[in-house]
């Protein structure tokens, strides 16, 4: 089965972009930026989970579930603190 050309497209550019982060010493820097940007699209997530439970539920738990989604981004937030602080 033959892949489609946007697959191969990106593979390609993924591995020129990797070749060249090696060459110059970047991994590591990209590691990071991936590392970065992977979390706060996970981060940014929270806010459509709290608007799809609330959506969901009556109106009288509104609050409730609001704050159930405030508690997972801060206790969220303090353990990949803590992870990234270890792990560097």
């Amino acid at each position: 089965m033959k892949k489609p050309a946007i697959i191969e497209v990106c593979f390609g550019l993924a591995g020129a972009a990797s070749c060249f982060a090696q060459e110059w010493g970047l991994s590591e820097s990209l590691d990071k930026v991936w590392l970065f940007l992977g979390a706060s699209l996970v981060f940014v997530m929270q806010a459509g989970f709290a608007l799809l439970e609330t959506g969901l539920t009556r109106a009288k738990n509104a609050v409730n579930i609001m704050m159930k989604n405030l508690m997972d981004f801060c206790i969220g937030t303090i353990f990949y603190w803590a992870n990234s602080h270890n792990s560097a």
